[in-house]
């Protein structure tokens, strides 16, 4: 089953909302709590003051009855609604009954109290804050002596009031979040939709083109986020148009190439075919197998050509004694350069390394050397030189040709270029397999003009 970018973002999305309303959620009940806890405690300290303002007026027995039926209608608060609310009634708040006061004198005798106080709430003498409990409940209570320590007020209430506000306030924000989720989820997807235009569009632009058409993809009013991938993308058609291009050129160039020698081995066979004359038939042949051999030759170099292009060669690396592969490769070129009584000599540093590709590096080498020693004069010489210049390891390949021309050094690393004057057999691929390889293994390649001004050298830097 494929993945829709659509549910991942809507699945990342909704989890991120649900975490962060989750924490949000934990640090609100928290905060809630804590700030219910101080007003409610200012709530019992405001009621113990108010009980000592209304016990300043009266100090004796008499009054106090009087005092505790109009401190409860105080405490009580007669501006509560006569709505159907449920938590008011025609007498007041049902919370009502949970707040409680009592007044001692300083000989704890209780001589004033509330209707809602339990019976079982203690005295304690000491003013302040304090936590007790009665039966299960847990009660908050709040001690004041009178400026002329006669009485203790103590105001209390139940913590369940407190538990109770703080439960419904973090329900509703609860049931506020749940309700919200699924809105947020249908918007998100509408949102996610809407942002995957672009790259909808973008595809259905590729699906509609024809299969030769590997033009560029117009950038303009492309979103930055899809922009790399656009641009890509326009890389790679490119590529692919330069390679195409590219196998275009060579596979034209390779059937005129093999065209010309497959030409001439015909001719040769139907001269052998008509003589009558030994030697002259005996020489047709030979052309036939020279012919061939030049043929084979041509056929190797396409296919090393066109295996590098493809890059199927094998670029992993390995540490490479310099002097020792050259010398190996040499050593495969010896009867070649007997053949033509050619010098071909090695010199230079036999302890340099280098981490490279072998068969990369091999096919460079002979490809190099073999190009020497075929335009190299009889009787003339090709020296290979392996050593350091300013802690670069490189390959020298000097030879006793007519050499190339400076201004078209560049020009001979193109597949099939020739010059004309030279008269040696040759494809034309030699420089350009050459040059291939250079570049699989990371080295340059360039050409000079020796010292006394006479053949060519090949350096290659690694």
């Amino acid at each position: 089953m494929r993945h829709s970018i659509s549910l991942r973002l809507l699945f990342i999305l909704l989890l991120t909302i649900i975490i962060t309303s989750g924490i949000s959620i934990t640090i609100s009940h928290y905060k809630n709590q804590h700030e219910i806890q101080e007003l409610f405690d200012a709530q019992l300290v405001q009621n113990a003051r108010m009980i000592k303002a209304s016990f300043l007026s009266s100090n004796t027995r008499r009054n106090i009855e009087h005092q505790q039926h109009k401190l409860e209608e105080n405490i009580r608060d007669d501006k509560f609604s006569d709505d159907d609310d449920d938590e008011h009634d025609r007498h007041g708040h049902v919370y009502e009954r949970l707040i409680a006061f009592k007044v001692w004198d300083k000989n704890n005798n209780l001589v004033l109290y509330s209707s809602a106080a339990p019976v079982a709430l203690p005295v304690n003498n000491i003013a302040g804050f304090h936590d007790v409990f009665i039966a299960t409940e847990k009660w908050r209570v709040f001690s004041l002596w009178t400026d002329d320590g006669q009485y203790l007020i103590e105001t209390a209430d139940n913590y369940d009031i407190r538990d109770e506000l703080a439960e419904e306030i973090s329900g509703h924000f609860i049931s506020n979040s749940l309700i919200s989720i699924p809105v947020l989820a249908i918007l998100i997807l509408l949102a996610v939709n809407q942002g995957l235009k672009p790259l909808n569009k973008i595809a259905a632009q590729v699906q509609s083109r024809q299969p030769g058409y590997l033009g560029a993809i117009d950038i303009k009013n492309i979103p930055s986020e899809i922009l790399p991938l656009v641009e890509s993308l326009n890389t790679l058609f490119s590529r692919v148009t330069h390679t195409l291009e590219t196998e275009r050129h060579f596979t034209d160039n390779a059937a005129h190439e093999l065209r010309t020698p497959l030409a001439a081995l015909k001719t040769q066979a139907q001269v052998a075919l008509r003589s009558d004359q030994p030697q002259e038939k005996q020489q047709a042949l030979q052309q036939i197998v020279h012919g061939v051999d030049r043929l084979s030759h041509l056929v190797q170099q396409l296919l090393t050509l066109a295996r590098i292009g493809q890059g199927e060669m094998n670029i992993s690396t390995e540490k490479l004694h310099l002097y020792q592969c050259t010398a190996e490769v040499i050593a495969e070129l010896t009867n070649k350069a007997l053949r033509k009584n050619i010098d071909l000599s090695l010199e230079g540093d036999e302890a340099i390394d280098i981490k490279t590709n072998k068969p990369a590096l091999e096919m460079l080498l002979r490809n190099v050397i073999d190009n020497a020693i075929n335009y190299s004069y009889e009787n003339g010489s090709v020296k290979v030189s392996v050593n350091t210049t300013r802690g670069t390891p490189g390959i020298l390949v000097t030879d006793t040709g007519p050499g190339i021309p400076t201004e078209i050094h560049s020009q001979v690393f193109e597949r099939f270029y020739r010059i004309n004057h030279h008269q040696q057999p040759g494809c034309g691929l030699g420089l350009a397999i050459a040059k291939q390889c250079a570049d699989l293994i990371h080295a340059t390649i360039k050409l000079e003009t020796p010292e006394n001004g006479h053949g060519l050298a090949v350096r290659i830097i690694f």
